[in-house]
Protein backbone atom coordinates (compact mmCIF):
# COMPACT_ATOMS: atom_id res chain seq x y z
CA UNK A 1 0.00 0.00 0.00
CA UNK A 2 1.65 3.29 -1.10
CA UNK A 3 2.47 5.76 1.66
CA UNK A 4 2.12 9.21 0.11
CA UNK A 5 -1.34 8.77 -1.46
CA UNK A 6 -2.60 7.53 1.91
CA UNK A 7 -1.16 10.28 4.00
CA UNK A 8 -1.70 13.50 2.10
CA UNK A 9 -5.43 13.38 1.31
CA UNK A 10 -6.40 12.01 4.72
CA UNK A 11 -4.08 14.35 6.62
CA UNK A 12 -5.56 17.23 4.62
CA UNK A 13 -9.02 16.27 5.83
CA UNK A 14 -7.78 15.95 9.42
CA UNK A 15 -6.32 19.46 9.13
CA UNK A 16 -9.71 20.74 7.96
CA UNK A 17 -11.28 19.32 11.10
CA UNK A 18 -8.59 20.88 13.30
CA UNK A 19 -9.17 24.26 11.67
CA UNK A 20 -12.76 24.16 12.90
CA UNK A 21 -11.46 24.97 16.39
CA UNK A 22 -8.17 26.81 15.85
CA UNK A 23 -8.27 28.75 12.57
CA UNK A 24 -11.43 30.76 12.90
CA UNK A 25 -10.34 34.35 13.33
CA UNK A 26 -12.12 37.45 14.52
CA UNK A 27 -9.23 39.78 13.80
CA UNK A 28 -8.85 42.67 16.28
CA UNK A 29 -7.45 46.05 15.40
CA UNK A 30 -4.77 45.58 18.05
CA UNK A 31 -3.89 43.25 20.88
CA UNK A 32 -3.16 44.42 24.39
CA UNK A 33 -1.41 42.38 27.04
CA UNK A 34 -3.75 39.52 28.05
CA UNK A 35 -2.68 40.05 31.67
CA UNK A 36 -4.48 43.42 31.58
CA UNK A 37 -7.79 41.99 30.34
CA UNK A 38 -10.76 41.97 32.68
CA UNK A 39 -11.16 38.45 34.14
CA UNK A 40 -14.06 36.44 32.76
CA UNK A 41 -15.62 33.01 33.21
CA UNK A 42 -17.73 33.25 30.04
CA UNK A 43 -16.51 30.40 27.77
CA UNK A 44 -17.43 32.29 24.61
CA UNK A 45 -15.43 35.33 25.64
CA UNK A 46 -12.48 33.11 26.64
CA UNK A 47 -12.55 31.51 23.18
CA UNK A 48 -12.87 34.88 21.44
CA UNK A 49 -9.74 36.13 23.18
CA UNK A 50 -7.88 32.91 22.40
CA UNK A 51 -8.54 32.96 18.65
CA UNK A 52 -7.42 36.58 18.48
CA UNK A 53 -4.06 35.53 19.87
CA UNK A 54 -3.90 32.52 17.55
CA UNK A 55 -3.86 34.85 14.54
CA UNK A 56 -0.78 36.54 15.99
CA UNK A 57 0.87 33.16 16.56
CA UNK A 58 0.38 32.18 12.93
CA UNK A 59 2.07 35.39 11.77
CA UNK A 60 5.03 34.98 14.12
CA UNK A 61 5.43 31.35 13.06
CA UNK A 62 6.73 32.61 9.71
CA UNK A 63 9.79 33.91 11.58
CA UNK A 64 10.75 30.48 12.92
CA UNK A 65 12.44 27.36 11.65
CA UNK A 66 11.73 24.05 13.32
CA UNK A 67 11.81 20.29 12.88
CA UNK A 68 8.81 18.08 12.29
CA UNK A 69 8.84 14.33 12.94
CA UNK A 70 6.03 12.46 11.17
CA UNK A 71 5.13 8.85 11.88
CA UNK A 72 2.28 7.18 10.02
CA UNK A 73 0.96 3.73 10.91
CA UNK A 74 -1.65 1.61 9.18
CA UNK A 75 -3.83 -1.03 10.84
CA UNK A 76 -3.09 -4.50 9.49
CA UNK A 77 -5.42 -7.50 9.19
CA UNK A 78 -3.90 -9.04 12.32
CA UNK A 79 -5.05 -6.04 14.38
CA UNK A 80 -1.56 -4.52 14.80
CA UNK A 81 -0.40 -1.16 13.48
CA UNK A 82 2.55 -1.18 11.07
CA UNK A 83 4.77 1.86 10.42
CA UNK A 84 4.40 3.00 6.82
CA UNK A 85 6.31 6.26 7.06
CA UNK A 86 8.78 7.70 9.56
CA UNK A 87 10.37 10.94 8.40
CA UNK A 88 11.95 14.10 9.83
CA UNK A 89 11.69 17.47 8.10
CA UNK A 90 13.36 20.84 8.48
CA UNK A 91 10.61 23.44 8.08
CA UNK A 92 12.02 26.66 6.65
CA UNK A 93 10.42 30.05 5.93
CA UNK A 94 11.12 30.93 2.29
CA UNK A 95 9.55 33.90 0.55
CA UNK A 96 6.92 34.27 3.27
CA UNK A 97 5.94 30.61 3.04
CA UNK A 98 6.93 27.42 4.82
CA UNK A 99 8.95 24.76 3.03
CA UNK A 100 9.30 21.21 4.40
CA UNK A 101 12.68 19.68 3.56
CA UNK A 102 13.08 16.01 4.39
CA UNK A 103 16.34 15.30 6.23
CA UNK A 104 15.86 11.79 7.66
CA UNK A 105 13.83 8.66 7.11
CA UNK A 106 13.37 5.62 9.36
CA UNK A 107 15.81 7.02 11.95
CA UNK A 108 18.55 7.43 9.31
CA UNK A 109 19.84 10.53 7.48
CA UNK A 110 18.81 10.67 3.83
CA UNK A 111 21.14 9.02 1.39
CA UNK A 112 23.22 11.34 -0.78
CA UNK A 113 20.98 11.10 -3.85
CA UNK A 114 17.79 11.71 -1.89
CA UNK A 115 19.40 14.62 0.00
CA UNK A 116 20.50 16.17 -3.31
CA UNK A 117 16.94 15.98 -4.65
CA UNK A 118 15.62 17.69 -1.52
CA UNK A 119 18.19 20.48 -1.98
CA UNK A 120 17.10 20.89 -5.60
CA UNK A 121 13.45 20.99 -4.59
CA UNK A 122 14.19 23.65 -1.97
CA UNK A 123 16.21 25.68 -4.47
CA UNK A 124 13.35 25.56 -6.99
CA UNK A 125 10.86 26.57 -4.31
CA UNK A 126 12.98 29.56 -3.31
CA UNK A 127 13.38 30.74 -6.93
CA UNK A 128 9.66 30.48 -7.59
CA UNK A 129 8.59 32.30 -4.46
CA UNK A 130 11.25 35.01 -4.60
CA UNK A 131 10.89 35.93 -8.26
CA UNK A 132 7.13 35.41 -8.47
CA UNK A 133 5.17 34.26 -11.51
CA UNK A 134 1.60 34.01 -12.78
CA UNK A 135 1.09 30.62 -11.16
CA UNK A 136 2.34 31.94 -7.85
CA UNK A 137 0.13 35.01 -8.15
CA UNK A 138 -2.87 32.74 -8.72
CA UNK A 139 -2.07 30.83 -5.54
CA UNK A 140 -1.82 34.12 -3.68
CA UNK A 141 -5.26 35.17 -4.91
CA UNK A 142 -6.72 31.87 -3.75
CA UNK A 143 -5.05 32.30 -0.37
CA UNK A 144 -6.56 35.76 0.00
CA UNK A 145 -9.96 34.36 -0.91
CA UNK A 146 -9.65 31.71 1.78
CA UNK A 147 -8.68 34.36 4.32
CA UNK A 148 -11.79 36.35 3.45
CA UNK A 149 -13.93 33.27 3.97
CA UNK A 150 -12.35 32.73 7.37
CA UNK A 151 -13.42 36.24 8.39
CA UNK A 152 -16.97 34.88 8.68
CA UNK A 153 -15.96 31.63 10.35
CA UNK A 154 -15.73 32.77 13.96
CA UNK A 155 -19.30 34.08 14.16
CA UNK A 156 -20.57 30.86 12.64
CA UNK A 157 -18.48 28.81 15.05
CA UNK A 158 -20.09 30.60 17.97
CA UNK A 159 -23.55 29.93 16.54
CA UNK A 160 -22.82 26.27 15.82
CA UNK A 161 -21.80 25.15 19.32
CA UNK A 162 -22.91 25.20 22.90
CA UNK A 163 -19.80 25.90 24.98
CA UNK A 164 -19.60 24.81 28.60
CA UNK A 165 -16.89 25.78 31.07
CA UNK A 166 -16.30 22.46 32.83
CA UNK A 167 -13.66 23.68 35.26
CA UNK A 168 -9.91 24.01 35.52
CA UNK A 169 -6.99 21.60 35.06
CA UNK A 170 -3.22 21.82 35.34
CA UNK A 171 -1.60 21.49 31.92
CA UNK A 172 2.19 21.55 32.15
CA UNK A 173 1.98 22.83 35.74
CA UNK A 174 -0.10 25.83 34.61
CA UNK A 175 -3.85 26.26 35.25
CA UNK A 176 -6.08 26.06 32.19
CA UNK A 177 -9.80 26.37 31.56
CA UNK A 178 -11.46 23.22 30.24
CA UNK A 179 -14.21 24.10 27.75
CA UNK A 180 -16.52 21.56 26.15
CA UNK A 181 -17.96 22.19 22.67
CA UNK A 182 -21.09 20.31 21.57
CA UNK A 183 -23.00 20.95 18.33
CA UNK A 184 -26.10 23.09 18.79
CA UNK A 185 -29.33 21.47 17.54
CA UNK A 186 -30.95 23.27 14.63
CA UNK A 187 -27.76 24.94 13.38
CA UNK A 188 -27.72 25.61 9.62
CA UNK A 189 -24.27 26.32 8.11
CA UNK A 190 -23.74 29.34 5.90
CA UNK A 191 -20.12 28.69 4.87
CA UNK A 192 -18.17 25.75 3.50
CA UNK A 193 -16.39 25.27 6.80
CA UNK A 194 -19.66 25.42 8.66
CA UNK A 195 -20.83 22.12 7.22
CA UNK A 196 -18.25 20.34 9.41
CA UNK A 197 -19.47 21.87 12.68
CA UNK A 198 -22.48 19.59 13.36
CA UNK A 199 -20.30 16.52 12.83
CA UNK A 200 -17.59 17.38 15.36
CA UNK A 201 -17.43 17.84 19.09
CA UNK A 202 -14.48 18.38 21.35
CA UNK A 203 -12.73 19.90 24.35
CA UNK A 204 -10.36 22.86 24.51
CA UNK A 205 -7.91 23.73 27.27
CA UNK A 206 -7.00 27.44 27.40
CA UNK A 207 -4.24 28.88 29.57
CA UNK A 208 -5.79 31.06 32.29
CA UNK A 209 -2.99 33.62 32.32
CA UNK A 210 -2.25 34.08 28.63
CA UNK A 211 -5.54 32.96 27.02
CA UNK A 212 -3.61 30.76 24.59
CA UNK A 213 -5.10 27.38 23.78
CA UNK A 214 -2.86 24.65 25.15
CA UNK A 215 -4.62 21.50 24.04
CA UNK A 216 -7.52 20.51 21.81
CA UNK A 217 -9.30 17.18 21.45
CA UNK A 218 -11.86 16.65 18.68
CA UNK A 219 -13.90 13.65 17.61
CA UNK A 220 -16.06 12.95 14.56
CA UNK A 221 -19.70 12.30 15.46
CA UNK A 222 -20.62 11.33 11.91
CA UNK A 223 -18.91 10.77 8.55
CA UNK A 224 -17.19 13.95 7.33
CA UNK A 225 -16.69 14.36 3.59
CA UNK A 226 -14.62 16.75 1.50
CA UNK A 227 -13.32 17.00 -2.04
CA UNK A 228 -16.68 16.22 -3.69
CA UNK A 229 -16.99 13.12 -1.55
CA UNK A 230 -13.57 11.77 -2.49
CA UNK A 231 -12.30 12.10 1.10
CA UNK A 232 -14.22 10.57 3.99
CA UNK A 233 -13.44 10.66 7.70
CA UNK A 234 -15.65 8.20 9.55
CA UNK A 235 -17.34 8.47 12.92
CA UNK A 236 -15.01 7.91 15.88
CA UNK A 237 -11.95 9.44 14.22
CA UNK A 238 -10.05 11.37 16.89
CA UNK A 239 -7.64 14.30 16.88
CA UNK A 240 -5.41 15.73 19.63
CA UNK A 241 -3.35 18.91 19.24
CA UNK A 242 -0.98 20.51 21.77
CA UNK A 243 0.81 23.85 21.82
CA UNK A 244 3.75 25.09 23.88
CA UNK A 245 5.24 28.47 24.73
CA UNK A 246 8.40 29.32 22.77
CA UNK A 247 10.98 32.05 23.29
CA UNK A 248 8.71 34.00 25.66
CA UNK A 249 6.78 35.47 22.72
CA UNK A 250 4.75 32.83 20.91
CA UNK A 251 2.78 29.60 21.34
CA UNK A 252 3.48 27.01 18.65
CA UNK A 253 2.56 23.39 17.88
CA UNK A 254 4.15 20.75 20.04
CA UNK A 255 2.33 17.53 19.20
CA UNK A 256 -0.45 16.35 16.89
CA UNK A 257 -1.92 12.87 17.08
CA UNK A 258 -4.76 11.56 14.94
CA UNK A 259 -6.49 8.20 14.83
CA UNK A 260 -8.64 8.10 11.72
CA UNK A 261 -10.97 5.64 10.08
CA UNK A 262 -10.97 7.04 6.59
CA UNK A 263 -11.28 6.62 2.86
CA UNK A 264 -9.33 8.65 0.31
CA UNK A 265 -10.25 8.64 -3.37
CA UNK A 266 -11.85 5.31 -4.38
CA UNK A 267 -9.08 2.85 -3.66
CA UNK A 268 -7.56 3.79 -0.28
CA UNK A 269 -9.37 2.94 2.92
CA UNK A 270 -8.43 1.84 6.41
CA UNK A 271 -7.56 2.88 9.92
CA UNK A 272 -4.53 5.10 10.34
CA UNK A 273 -2.52 6.37 13.31
CA UNK A 274 -0.65 9.60 12.52
CA UNK A 275 1.71 11.35 14.91
CA UNK A 276 3.62 14.62 14.49
CA UNK A 277 6.19 15.99 16.93
CA UNK A 278 7.49 19.56 16.57
CA UNK A 279 10.80 20.65 18.11
CA UNK A 280 13.99 22.68 17.77
CA UNK A 281 12.25 26.00 17.20
CA UNK A 282 14.70 28.74 16.20
CA UNK A 283 14.14 32.41 15.43
CA UNK A 284 14.82 32.96 11.76
CA UNK A 285 17.43 35.55 10.79
CA UNK A 286 17.72 35.64 6.98
CA UNK A 287 16.33 33.80 3.97
CA UNK A 288 19.18 34.54 1.54
CA UNK A 289 20.33 30.92 1.69
CA UNK A 290 18.45 27.64 1.48
CA UNK A 291 19.99 26.62 4.80
CA UNK A 292 19.26 29.76 6.81
CA UNK A 293 21.22 31.20 9.65
CA UNK A 294 19.16 30.85 12.82
CA UNK A 295 19.63 31.74 16.45
CA UNK A 296 19.11 29.16 19.16
CA UNK A 297 16.24 29.61 21.59
CA UNK A 298 17.90 30.05 24.98
CA UNK A 299 17.66 26.99 27.26
CA UNK A 300 14.69 27.00 29.55
CA UNK A 301 12.44 29.14 27.35
CA UNK A 302 10.50 26.27 25.81
CA UNK A 303 7.91 25.06 28.29
CA UNK A 304 5.76 21.96 28.07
Amino acid sequence: MPTIPIKRPILALVCICASVFVSATDKPDHLSDPKTWVPTSDPREILRRSVQLQDRNEKLLRQYTYQEHDVQKVLQKDGAFKVKEDAVYDVLPIGGRQFRKKIAENDQPLKADAARKEDERADKFMREHHTGNDKDAGKERKREQRQQEEEHMFAELMAAYDFTLEGEELIGAKPAWRIRAEPRPGFHPATRAGKFFPKLHGTLWIDKTEYQWVKIEAEALDTITAGLGMLRLHRGSHLEVEQTRINDEIWLPKHVHAYVDARALVFIAGKFDMDQQFSNYKKYVTDVRILPVAQEVPPGTQHP
